[in-house]
């Protein structure tokens, strides 16, 4: 496995190498770390992340899902240091590092690139969820592997938003626009998944709420078809 850890304002990604600490669960219902977990990795078998052992999605994650989408998308977790780890199908993978997660901090794991023997790259993001009362706030990652240099636009009858444009697979320019960014009004719209020479890749209505968040998380493989064909991944986020 590896990670891919970027200097960006908002990530923080603390691994502390220390023998046998473990910190004591003491904060009850109190505060907690929430942790979007995203698989956009090809050909991965379903993935979980595990904290002190323990899965924090319900289910295992297969390739082009994400967890805890019935809510908010964030999934809540106990914060503090803990160790981590991850289950890949049925093995369980440690390395005996520590990660610190803060109380009331929002995560996003990310599970991209293309998988050997199963299992991909990953980054963490931590994530700045501004909301507002009028409009929605959006962003786009490109997980789509390969050359090809992706654009997102929003349209509808009146406009058209370009949420994202001409932005490379991650692994090649490393991790850019992950903030909420990109505000739209509420109402009907569709959006459009378009390549570098503006064929649309992928399509659909998209209706849009106030006071929520959405990913776009890019998918699949340039010039792939079938499972592996590029399309958008869309995610409501809510505080």
């Amino acid at each position: 496995m590896s990670w891919r850890n970027s200097l960006i304002p908002g990530v923080l990604i603390a691994f502390i190498l220390v023998g046998c600490l473990k910190q004591e669960d003491k904060t009850g219902e109190g505060p907690r770390a929430k942790i979007l977990l995203v698989n956009a990795a090809l050909d991965a078998a379903p993935v979980n992340l595990l904290l002190d052992g323990n899965p924090i999605s319900d289910s295992d994650l297969p390739f082009g899902s994400a967890g805890e989408l019935n809510d908010n998308g964030y999934i809540p977790a106990r914060p503090g240091i803990q160790t981590i780890g991850w289950k890949v199908g049925d093995e369980i993978y440690t390395e005996g590092k520590f990660l610190a997660w803060d109380p009331n901090a929002y995560y996003t794991v990310l599970h991209f690139d293309t998988a050997v023997n199963g299992f991909g790259s990953w980054t963490i993001i931590r994530d700045d969820p501004e909301t507002t009362d009028t409009s929605a706030r959006v962003r786009f990652i490109n997980c789509v592997a390969g050359p090809d240099s992706l654009s997102l636009w929003l349209i509808n009858p009146n406009d058209t938003l370009v949420v994202a444009s001409r932005r490379a697979f991650l692994e090649f320019t490393g991790i850019t626009g992950t903030d909420f960014t990109v505000n739209v009004v509420p109402g009907s719209w569709r959006y459009e998944l378009i390549d570098k020479n503006n064929l649309v890749l992928d399509g659909g209505d998209f209706p849009v709420s106030a006071a929520s968040m959405y990913s776009f998380i890019g998918i699949g493989e340039t010039g792939a078809t079938g499972d592996k064909q590029p399309r958008l991944l869309t995610i409501l986020q809510k505080k």
